[in-house]
């Protein structure tokens, strides 16, 4: 029962997380918001480390590509988090975040597999970030999402998706070095 509890409450956080608005000034405080939610947890787990990922991601996004440097500087604090929250997540007990739909059908929102996957999102982050010049960072993150595949054994469709990403980034990356190129 002690278990159940972390399990709700990231279930409640997600559920709250799903219904934020587009508007991203809005977005963005309710994310932050959350995001101190989720900080100010009693106990972490690793479903609370996903959550924390993934709000920690989508404020990168937000920061990213922001004009002014500290909104930058904030990007790459949030790019770390991310990796560091994903990390903790991969390294605690399996976990799964379950929401239901609109037609009452249990959903996925995250789990270990997934929290492997952004882990190979934020390594090709790093390797587009280093003007695709550090192959540590692209090996990394195929690394990673092999890692989500082999953790990925009940959902099929998850499998297929994680593995369909893999082939985009290799065919991307393999078009991306122009001594590749020079053959066309």
């Amino acid at each position: 029962e002690n278990k159940k509890e972390p399990e709700i409450k990231m279930t409640a956080l997600a559920e709250e997380y799903l219904s934020f608005n587009n508007n991203e000034i809005r977005l963005e405080k309710d994310l932050n918001d959350m995001l101190e939610k989720v900080n100010s947890l009693e106990e972490t787990s690793p479903s609370s480390e996903f959550l924390k990922g993934q709000l920690c991601l989508e404020l990168y996004d937000i920061y990213k590509n922001s004009d002014k440097k500290e909104k930058n500087d904030l990007a790459d604090d949030f790019l770390e988090q991310a990796n560091e929250s994903f990390l903790e997540s991969v390294n605690g007990e399996d976990f799964e975040i379950k929401l239901k739909n609109n037609e009452g059908k249990e959903r996925i929102f995250g789990n270990k597999s997934q929290a492997w996957a952004y882990l190979g999102d934020v390594a090709a982050i790093d390797f587009k970030k280093s003007q695709y010049q550090n192959d540590s960072d692209f090996k990394k993150s195929l690394g990673y999402y092999k890692k989500a595949i082999s953790e990925e054994k009940k959902h099929e469709g998850l499998k297929y998706e994680l593995e369909t990403i893999m082939v985009f980034r290799k065919i991307v990356n393999y078009l991306g070095k122009p001594k590749n190129l020079e053959n066309f």
